[in-house]
């Protein structure tokens, strides 16, 4: 008989994954098909599992996957058997979960001096009571009652006054291909649970540019660097609205730790929240234990459930400037995006947080997307300042990695006139600086002064890289007065993204396919292929 395969998320605890696997495609399907059991009708089968750590099947032919590995099911009826055997695999790729916080016999009402009771037919429902709290089971979520003393019970069914209400989702979970295993869970103090009420919570490594950005922004203001994002939580709310339905939530997120140990260990992972308005921040984050050989870290999101990042960060470079010669010291960072960039094709990306004004980019081939920052005020570490007085140094980062798709970039950039007026012999000696990481040297580039806007002298300059520049009055240096070769090809305006990001992504909720990539359930096979055999032994 042909081994069956199925596919099922990562997790340590068979309890969690039998529910991880019910919430993004069912694991449990009934067996034989209709028709099947329709020519079986009045036998009584006896179902096992040879490796029950593996997965288990009930009375009625039901199978669940637990753990990944192997086991053989079998259906015996007197003298008549047959078996299959399973494998049980790991789930791929992206992953979401609906949960819709319905419970059937669940009332809310009213009670004296503005307190709410609650009443629970526990009759259909997997109800536990013991202490001041009810805790109700579902699938996809654990829903917690707290009540004030210790709630009535009487014929099955449950009252009491509520003191809090909490909601738990049960962590989806899955084995992203260059991040490795990774489970994501949220908790929301709620206030009530509106008609309708629902969360779908959704994992991908497939981290936009418009999330990259608030992401970077987010860490920058926290005086970090974002050095990578493993993977990304999106909570779409369904009736339950943040600071009036949903009083605050705790954010659970997991990755392998050799991902961990890749970008920093433990102290550099933060989780970073993005919501709707543009609202930005990193939350304090703590690592809370480990699941197998996942690392588990946990935020509290006092604002409540939008779109969250699990991030490798590092803290800024103390930012440093030349013989209080500087024009701007303090650090701060601007961030532009643009979307997809054909061969030949410029696109500007404007920044208006530092000296650098803009960035053209000339593609030499297709450029998916881009995101550029601006960060002012940081020197690069180990190295010498240039000769001359230093208007402020400016690190221009690719975090998209379009380095090797670049034809080149021009940069532009603006210095106050009364600086110039003050360090340099005239506007003309004002000269971009880049510094070779390799070399340990600062390098000038060819400066073209474009003459005065609004108190400003404006220039630019062409680059082959990206890195650290210094905006340099050096001695004995004058501009080119002739404009370097302007970027082949029409201009094409950015997207252009800057700290003042208010759009939030969205998540349209698709059908999740049936344990990863479309992969039929062991159960149906395994079932099918048993009653398979035992009706031809009949005949």
């Amino acid at each position: 008989m042909k081994q069956r395969r199925a596919k099922l998320p990562p997790s340590s605890s068979p309890r969690s994954m039998r529910r991880c696997m019910s919430a993004t495609g069912r694991s449990s399907q009934p067996a034989p098909s209709t028709a099947r059991a329709a020519s079986l009708s009045g036998i009584d089968l006896a179902w096992s599992s040879e490796n029950t750590t593996v997965g288990t099947v009930d009375a009625a032919g039901m199978f669940t996957a637990l753990a990944p590995g192997e086991t053989t099911i079998a259906a015996a009826s007197g003298t008549i058997s047959g078996t299959a055997h399973v494998v049980v695999s790991l789930a791929d790729g992206e992953r979401q979960q609906n949960s819709g916080v319905e419970v059937p016999g669940l009332t809310f009402s009213s009670g004296q001096n503005g307190t709410t009771t609650v009443s629970l037919n526990t009759s259909g429902n997997d109800v536990t009571v013991g202490g001041s709290e009810i805790v109700i089971e579902n699938e996809t979520f654990t829903l917690t009652i707290s009540t004030d003393g210790s709630p009535d019970v009487n014929n099955g069914t449950v009252n009491g006054t509520v003191a809090g209400i909490r909601l738990d989702t049960v962590p989806v979970v899955s084995n992203l291909s260059e991040i490795g295993q990774v489970s994501a869970s949220v908790g929301a103090n709620l206030t009530g649970i509106p008609s309708g009420a629902g969360l779908n919570v959704s994992i991908s490594d497939n981290v936009s540019a418009d999330a990259s950005l608030a992401f970077q922004l987010a860490a920058s203001a926290d005086g970090l660097t974002l050095d990578a994002v493993a993977y990304v939580m999106n909570v779409e709310r369904t009736n339950l609205e943040n600071g009036v339905d949903i009083d605050g939530a705790t954010i659970r997120m997991s990755v392998s730790a050799a991902w961990v140990a890749a970008h920093g260990g433990r102290g550099s992972i933060q989780i970073i929240r993005w919501a709707e308005g543009g609202t930005k921040e990193v939350l304090q984050t703590n690592f809370v234990g480990l699941d197998g050989d996942m690392e588990i870290f946990e935020a509290v999101s006092p604002n409540g459930l939008s779109t969250f990042g699990l991030a490798a960060t590092t803290a800024q470079s103390t930012p440093s400037s030349s013989s209080g010669s500087s024009g701007g010291g303090q650090s701060t960072l601007a961030a532009a995006s643009a979307g997809s960039v054909g061969a030949g094709e410029t696109v500007t990306l404007t920044f208006d947080e530092t000296a650098v004004t803009a960035v053209d980019v000339l593609a030499k081939d297709t450029i998916q997307k881009i995101l550029l920052t601006a960060e002012a005020g940081a020197i690069p570490d180990g190295a010498g300042a240039p000769d001359g007085a230093v208007y402020q140094y400016v690190s221009i980062g690719d975090y998209t990695a379009i380095a090797g798709s670049m034809e080149r970039a021009t940069v532009r950039f603006g210095v106050s006139a009364d600086w110039v007026d003050a360090h340099a012999s005239s506007p003309e000696s004002i000269a971009l600086y880049r510094y070779d990481d390799a070399t340990g040297e600062w390098a000038m580039l060819s400066t073209v002064y474009a003459g005065e806007e609004s108190g400003r002298y404006t220039y630019y300059a062409d680059t082959a890289a990206f890195g650290s520049f210094a905006i340099v009055a050096a001695p004995g240096t004058t501009a080119v007065t002739t404009a370097p070769t302007e970027p082949a090809g029409e201009t094409t305006p950015a997207g252009e993204t800057t700290e003042q990001t208010t759009a939030v992504p969205t998540t349209t909720a698709q059908p999740t396919p049936l344990l990863g990539g479309g992969t039929l359930l062991c159960a149906l096979f395994a079932v099918a292929a048993v009653l398979a055999a035992m009706n031809r032994r009949r005949r």
